[in-house]
C-alpha cells in the first residue's frame, strides 16, 4: 500500500525513517498504525470522511503514531524470521477460524517443535498465547464498537461459543466481556 502525505510533520517522521537506512518498513499486522490505516482506509471506503479537515486530522494521526511507533519497530518485526513473520500474518489473517499453533506451523513451513521454540524466541510469546491476543483484542473492540450479540462475537473472532471467549476473557481481562461492553457504554 502507498501512501502519500505532505507537512512537516510528514518530513519529520520521514526523517526519522531514513535515519534508520531503510526504504521498507514491516509492521506487525496488529500494530497501532496498521489498525489506525485500516481504520482510515474503511471510514475513506466508505465515503465517512466528510471534508478535508477530518481527512487532514486522521492523516496527522497516523503519521504521529508512526512517529512513536519507529523508535519500537527494531525490537518488533523488523528483527523476526520470514517464517515467523508469516507465521504472524497467517495467525492476523486467519484468527477467526478454527486455527491454532499447527496451522501457524505449516504456515511457516517448520515443524511444531521448532516452530514453537522460534516463535517464542522471536515474539517473546508463544503461538498460542500470540493467537489468543489477537483474538481478544479483536473481541474487545467489537464489544466496544458494536452491538453485535457475544455469542456473534466469539464466532467472529475464532472461538466457537460464547462461553469459551468468557472463560478465556476472563482469564486473560480480568472481567467478563459482558462487564467490559458495560464499562465501556458508561
Amino acid at each position: 500500500m502507498y501512501l502519500i502525505l505532505y507537512g512537516e510533520a510528514c518530513d519529520l517522521c520521514f526523517d526519522q525513517f531514513m535515519d534508520q537506512g531503510k526504504q521498507v518498513m514491516r509492521f506487525h499486522p496488529n500494530s497501532k498504525p496498521i489498525r489506525l490505516l485500516k481504520k482510515i482506509y474503511d471510514e475513506a471506503s466508505e465515503r465517512r470522511i466528510t471534508n478535508p479537515f477530518e481527512g487532514s486530522s486522521l492523516a496527522y494521526q497516523f503519521v504521529m503514531e508512526l512517529y512513536s511507533y519507529l523508535p519500537k519497530l527494531e525490537r518488533q518485526m523488523e528483527k523476526w524470521p520470514e517464517s515467523i513473520v508469516q507465521a504472524a500474518l497467517f495467525a492476523s489473517h486467519h484468527f477467526h477460524e478454527e486455527i491454532g499453533p499447527d496451522d501457524m506451523a505449516a504456515a511457516a513451513c517448520l515443524s511444531k517443535s521448532h516452530f514453537t521454540r522460534e516463535f517464542k524466541k522471536a515474539t517473546g510469546f508463544t503461538p498460542i498465547h500470540y493467537l489468543t491476543n489477537i483474538r481478544l483484542e479483536k473481541a474487545e473492540t467489537l464489544l466496544k464498537t458494536t452491538k453485535y450479540s457475544i455469542e456473534e462475537i466469539a464466532i467472529q473472532c475464532g472461538y466457537l461459543n460464547a462461553n469459551y471467549l468468557n472463560k478465556v476473557f476472563r482469564k486473560k481481562i480480568g472481567m467478563s466481556p459482558k462487564q467490559l461492553r458495560e464499562t465501556s457504554d458508561a
